[in-house]
């Protein structure tokens, strides 16, 4: 008998009971990602790789949510993209004064407030102050030719630091999850490839497709999307926070500019460390 309760023990201890994103007020994370995107479109190749550093500080927390702050402190960008090729170090006084300073180097070291439901672990946002229409729109342009098709980069910046397993997965189950935005439909599938002591490691493989529209520099594009992504989490499991993310992304899609289909394959791998 005490065997067999020994036995439901060390099985039970396996699981992962529902989870909530645990942090402490006062706690700092220090989010560095890397991206490396490669893309070929009409016989034309094309390198953007960039770097970013993100400081996360949970200011207070209440009964129900907690109060986050999120910062970028650091990028750089690096792209031969021949609409409009980026070079930029936020680190580096010559480009403060460039024109990309006006659209990327705006948002270094300007804090954001954010809340974290407890229960939900929904994000909102603090109002902030309206922006300038034009600076807006050159940050929207600067941002789409860097692949960046998240939404709120500071929202998914926050959530990227947490990941919920739904409970009772033990080591080997497998589940998925679906949204669409924009039309864009990503369909993601999780499995825990294991668990040792408090880190657990899942294996990502999700697709993206759908159908979009985006303005770059006055032009209008038409985009058929479509994705496949494989990574690994590696991540805390008493606080659900992240330790590390890598995913490679394949891209096979086409896009529709001034009467013309243009093909763009490409792939991107994004590491990022959390600290």
């Amino acid at each position: 008998m005490r065997k067999g309760f020994f036995i439901l023990a060390v099985f039970t201890s396996f699981q992962c009971s529902a989870q909530n994103v645990v942090f402490k007020k006062g706690q700092q994370i220090i989010i560095n990602t890397t991206i490396s995107q490669s893309t070929d479109m009409m016989g034309m190749s094309m390198k953007n790789n960039s770097a970013s550093t993100h400081k996360i500080i949970v200011k207070d927390e209440s009964a129900n949510r907690y109060v986050v702050e999120n910062t970028l402190t650091k990028l750089v960008v690096d792209s031969d993209n021949p609409m409009q090729p980026i070079h930029y170090d936020s680190d580096k006084k010559q480009d403060s004064d460039s024109a990309i300073n006006n659209a990327l180097g705006s948002e270094i070291n300007i804090p954001h407030l954010f809340f974290v439901d407890k229960k939900t672990s929904a994000i909102t946002a603090e109002k902030q102050a309206s922006e300038d229409s034009t600076s807006k729109d050159e940050k929207k342009d600067l941002m789409s030719m860097m692949g960046n098709l998240s939404g709120d980069a500071n929202i998914a910046t926050i959530s990227s630091t947490f990941f919920l397993i739904p409970a009772g997965k033990n080591q080997g189950d497998s589940w998925a999850d679906s949204s669409t935005i924009d039309k864009i439909k990503s369909v993601n599938k999780y499995s825990i490839q294991s668990i040792d002591k408090n880190t657990i490691t899942i294996s990502l493989n999700g697709i993206m497709s759908g159908n979009t529209t985006m303005e770059i520099q006055g032009n209008q594009l038409d985009i058929d999307l479509n994705t496949t992504t494989t990574g690994t989490i590696v991540m805390d499991k008493l606080t659900s926070l992240v330790k590390s993310r890598v995913t490679n992304t394949a891209v096979n899609s086409n896009i529709m500019a001034m009467g013309q289909s243009l093909p763009v394959n490409g792939t991107v791998t994004t590491t990022t460390t959390f600290e």
